[in-house]
């Protein structure tokens, strides 16, 4: 089965946060799930690194 990629948009929607704000703990929080650049301006994230036990790190936005 093919991974699901998720797009910035999609990971703040799915968390209630900005695309900032994703981008942000991209950058700054070595737990969050890191996204993979498939091309210039399709950068996506693993769908299935992103699962229920991520949502225990988040901070409210």
């Amino acid at each position: 089965m093919a991974p699901t990629w998720l797009t910035d948009q999609q990971m703040a929607l799915r968390y209630s946060c900005s695309r900032k704000w994703v981008w942000d703990q991209a950058k700054r929080d070595p737990a969050f799930p890191r996204h993979v650049n498939f091309s210039n301006g399709a950068t996506r994230f693993n769908a299935a690194r992103v699962g229920p036990s991520f949502s225990t790190i988040l901070q409210p936005c």
